[in-house]
C-alpha cells in the first residue's frame, strides 16, 4: 500500500439531504499492531434542519464492510428516528434489569 494514505470521495448512502463520503486507506496501529486499514466517514448535513450526523467505520483493508455500514446508516440511530430493535439482538430479548452490571 505504501506510506502515503490514499483518499477517495463520493456521496454517502442516501438517507438525508446533503451527504458526503470519504474513504481513507492508510497504514496505522489497529488492534495492537500496524496494519493496512480502510477508514470510511459518512457525513449528513442538516438532518432535521438542526443536526450534522457523522459515522466512521475503520477495518482491515480488504474487508468489505460496505453492506454493513449501509445497513447501519439506513436502520441505525438518527435524530428524530425511533430506535429500531433487531429481533435477533440478544440484548433486546433480555429483561431490562439484565442489562445492568
Amino acid at each position: 500500500m505504501g506510506d502515503t494514505p490514499s483518499f477517495e470521495e463520493s456521496e454517502a448512502p442516501p438517507e438525508a439531504g446533503l451527504s458526503h463520503r470519504s474513504v481513507y486507506r492508510l497504514r496505522a496501529p489497529f488492534a495492537g499492531e500496524v496494519r493496512d486499514l480502510r477508514s470510511e466517514v459518512d457525513l449528513y448535513c442538516y438532518v432535521g434542519r438542526r443536526w450534522l450526523v457523522k459515522y466512521r467505520a475503520t477495518s482491515n483493508e480488504g474487508f468489505d464492510a460496505g453492506p454493513e455500514i449501509e445497513r447501519f446508516i439506513r436502520t441505525g440511530p438518527w435524530p428524530g428516528r425511533p430506535e429500531v430493535v433487531d429481533p435477533n439482538d440478544v440484548a433486546a430479548l433480555l429483561p431490562a434489569s439484565s442489562h445492568a452490571p
